[in-house]
């Protein structure tokens, strides 16, 4: 990091001060724009309707900041398990052959990963509604359909590109070791694509629900004793390399996916929705 640091210019720390800047201003325009509203109603319709209309601009927020805490939590947690994965990947050779072939893999996968988000976010709309509704037994429905569909979707894409693993890879590079290598991790992906489809639509029906802690417990549990120390147990001390790294990344994301779908079975997400009707 220290060397990396040591390669900018005085014009790339202005632009990353700059950009700094431009995200605290952005972030206190959002939190100060309640206060405006309410000041606005003020003038419109009386200080009644303004003193209504803060209070429930306020239960909203504390709404928002009781999903969107922990989802940003999550998504936190899973940025430095991969900085540590990354890490433990660079320490497998001296040449980047492993890290390299994690980036071809992980490019060529995010067609598959894409349908299963969009999937997942359509699904999550339709299951704010249905719960705003009262109607869990539509909600068990949508988000069980949305995840067969997401696992067969996941499933065609990850087994032809594993199949299709030598032509496409070939396409970037005439390495026969990378090819292989990505191969190889291709394989592995198309279980760590159903793990994760499932694992996106089950987590986002759950945050939908108002049970957002539950995610980040789990997440927080299994990212870092799958992924991370299966990363380093598997790729480094048994010598797998990245075809380690990515098995214990599958275990990670199937293992989560297990828990997701129990939760939502139990149930209790029906009792921890935040609109009242």
């Amino acid at each position: 990091m220290v060397k990396l640091l040591k390669k900018l210019t005085w014009k790339d720390f202005i632009l990353a001060a700059v950009a700094f800047v431009f995200i605290i201003v952005q972030v206190w325009l959002s939190l100060t724009m309640p206060d405006y509203m309410s000041e606005i109603t003020k003038l419109v319709h009386g200080e009644e309707e303004a003193k209504k209309a803060q209070d429930a601009s306020r239960k909203i927020f504390a709404q928002i900041v009781k999903i969107g805490f922990p989802s940003a939590l999550e998504t936190a947690l899973y940025n430095i398990a991969m900085t540590f994965i990354v890490r433990f990947m660079n320490q497998m050779d001296v040449d980047g052959m492993n890290v390299t072939a994690r980036s071809y893999a992980v490019q060529i996968a995010n067609f598959s990963y894409c349908v299963g988000a969009a999937l997942a976010q359509a699904n999550a709309i339709m299951t704010g509604w249905r719960i705003g509704a009262k109607e869990f037994e539509e909600c068990n429905r949508g988000t069980r359909k949305a995840a067969i569909y997401g696992i067969i979707t996941a499933t065609c894409f990850s087994v032809t590109f594993a199949f299709a693993g030598h032509f496409i890879v070939h396409i970037f590079t005439d390495d026969t070791q990378m090819i292989n290598l990505v191969v190889k991790l291709l394989i592995v992906d198309i279980f760590l694509e159903l793990g994760r489809v499932t694992n996106l639509v089950y987590g986002q029906a759950l945050k939908t629900s108002g049970d957002a802690f539950f995610p980040v417990i789990l997440g927080a549990i299994f990212m870092y004793l799958f992924a991370v120390g299966g990363t380093y147990f598997l790729g480094i001390h048994k010598g797998l390399l990245a075809v380690g790294a990515y098995i214990a990344m599958a275990g990670d994301e199937c293992a989560r996916a297990v828990g997701m779908v129990l939760r939502w079975k139990s149930g209790k997400w029906k009792s921890k929705g935040l609109v009242e009707v």
